[in-house]
């Protein structure tokens, strides 16, 4: 394939890149006024005692004004990371998303996006407009505390009642209603033929990336309709999980701030940057991804997840905290603020100020707090049983992070916590490969890999499990691939009088696993085959006892809401005495 790369996308990635964040992730810069400065990475070791080397993001351009280096960020990573141009550029396109085009069909795709994103902001103009002669939907952003210098500020829109405003005005043509329909304007009308707008009679919220482009939108009724929110579907350009709301306008702030505030709602958004926190960001109503926090990270160095006290808040935090901890790395701090249940950042602010909101942030929980306590929340510690599980919770993602500082300080921090010795945490420690952190199988929980792992080296005792292994209802919390996994070793091994490991992980065509497996076998296993034997007895007894609970808890949900069968009563009350549930 050509390394060639055109002109203009060579021009493109330049400008969408932030030189500062480049440079300043490799070496060292400190602020000075509209530059950054450092030592000069181009000399030799104590060659240089004061910083000469200044980077101008405005310009885009780096300098020495000693040895006189400088260029673009292209050229830096070309002489700093000694990359040619065509890998300069690859690093930049990962770094901004952006993609080069290597193809004619590239090129293709590329140009159609850029056409989506040109009917979005046209679109997005016409939704402005229609706000201005909007009664109702002005009155609603007045009630909301919104007023027109911010919903300008924001580009807020409206969408007409009409059921087809966005096809008549740009569907002028089967191009432009194809262009709607890909840009997820429109859709096909279920019970007769032609197309409807896809929102109406709603404030539209256009959501754009750091650069502007309009990607996608969402829309919130100002009556009692339902939904409530309403996201454009996903398109080439509109991914959810990638975006947050409010990236374009907080863009300067958190540059300049080096912290974000990551909220859950587009208004919160709104009025945080009203009140001066000019940083905030919007997950949109879905769970914060690993994608969208690393994004952020790029910007800032400090992030505040700031959700509701609700269960859906506590577990988006969770959710939040845990992809953290997996990505932890110096001079990138996160922390925690839950608020009282029934308050968002919106309601808070318009009840009790700002001021009220900056002495919240600066208590927030800083990750390894907010991550203990979140785990001793859940578990009596007042028991032994409980700091078992406490410790066991707590491990199986101490378990997937790094190995480092951070996750040595962490274990000592929750051994305290628990009052138990690192020694204790670290039997929940199991050694995995580099190979095995990369692949599906670190989302498993310890007592499944390690399972796996007895069975790759000792698959005769398979066959002396006695105890039931069907594990049908273990939970869905991310660990169904590893139980499936494991399930599948143990009825081949059943099934087969003899069987190698070879055609074990032969049966497995996902290469990640296949590849997982190989590299569980070249490991050596430091206990002996009567001591692997035990303790597989072990893991399977709490895998079942995991897998009953699992299983009771589901009957309990039923019986709530008195959807049990005959057989399920019968199973319900035969587990109520056999078990507690916990």
């Amino acid at each position: 394939m050509s390394n060639y790369i055109p002109p203009e996308t060579v021009t493109k990635l330049i400008e969408a890149t932030d030189i500062i964040l480049v440079i300043g992730s490799r070496i060292k810069l400190a602020s000075s006024g509209t530059e950054r400065l450092g030592k000069c990475p181009f000399h030799k070791k104590g060659e240089e005692k004061h910083p000469s080397f200044s980077v101008n993001q405005q310009k885009g351009l780096y300098h020495c004004f000693t040895c006189k280096a400088g260029g673009n960020v292209v050229e830096f990573l070309m002489e700093y990371e000694h990359k040619t141009f065509p890998e300069a550029l690859e690093e930049i396109a990962k770094i901004t998303g952006l993609v080069i085009p290597k193809t004619k069909q590239d090129i293709v795709k590329i140009r159609q996006e850029e056409r989506l994103k040109e009917l979005n902001a046209k679109v997005m103009n016409y939704f402005i407009v229609n706000l201005s002669k909007s009664k109702k939907a002005n009155e609603y952003l007045k009630n909301r505390g919104i007023d027109s210098k911010t919903a300008q500020k924001f580009s807020l829109g409206f969408a007409n009642q009409s059921w087809d405003d966005i096809v008549k005005k740009f569907g002028t043509s089967e191009t432009e209603i194809n262009k709607l329909d890909k840009a997820g304007l429109i859709r096909k009308n279920k019970s007769r033929s032609g197309y409807r707008d896809y929102f109406r009679k709603r404030i539209i919220f256009p959501i754009r990336d750091n650069k502007g482009s309009v990607m996608g939108f969402a829309g919130r009724v100002i009556d009692d309709a339902v939904p409530k929110y309403l996201n454009s579907p996903e398109t080439e350009i509109y991914k959810k999980k990638q975006l947050l709301y409010g990236m374009f306008e907080s863009y300067k702030s958190l540059r300049s701030s080096n912290e974000a505030i990551i909220v859950e709602g587009y208004t919160d958004v709104i009025t945080l940057s009203k009140a001066g926190f000019r940083n905030s960001l919007a997950s949109g109503g879905t769970a914060i991804t690993d994608t969208q926090i690393k994004n952020v990270f790029k910007f800032s160095e400090i992030i505040t997840f700031c959700f509701d006290g609700d269960s859906a808040g506590k577990k988006a935090a969770w959710k939040a905290c845990e992809i953290c901890l997996l990505n932890t790395a110096v001079n990138k701090k996160a922390r925690f603020l839950i608020l009282p249940e029934g308050q968002d950042p919106d309601e808070l602010i318009k009840s009790k100020g700002p001021e009220s909101f900056t002495k919240l942030l600066k208590n927030a929980a800083p990750l390894s707090d907010f991550f203990i306590r979140t785990i001793k929340g859940n578990c009596d510690s007042s028991q032994p049983s409980g700091v078992e599980s406490a410790a066991e919770k707590s491990m199986e993602t101490v378990n997937k992070m790094k190995d480092g500082i951070y996750k040595d300080k962490l274990i000592e921090k929750i051994a305290s916590e628990l009052k138990v010795k690192t020694s204790q945490l670290k039997r929940f420690k199991h050694q995995e490969s580099e190979q095995s952190r990369k692949t599906p199988s670190n989302n498993r929980p310890s007592l499944i890999r390690q399972a796996i792992n007895i069975l790759m080296h000792y698959p005769e005792l398979a066959r002396e499990i006695s105890e039931e292994k069907e594990f049908k209802y273990i939970d869905d919390l991310g660990i169904n691939l590893g139980i499936n996994i494991l399930k599948k070793i143990i009825t081949l091994i059943d099934s087969n009088e003899s069987i190698k490991l070879a055609t074990i992980i032969e049966h497995f065509s996902d290469p990640k696993i296949n590849k997982h497996l190989k590299a569980l076998t070249s490991e050596q296993l430091i206990i002996s085959q009567i001591e692997a034997k035990n303790e597989l007895h072990e893991i399977i007894l709490r895998l079942n006892e995991r897998n009953t609970r699992s299983e009771l808890k589901k009957l309990v949900s039923k019986a709530k809401n008195n959807t049990l069968t005959k057989s399920e009563r019968k199973r319900f009350l035969a587990l109520s005495k056999s078990i507690e549930i916990k």
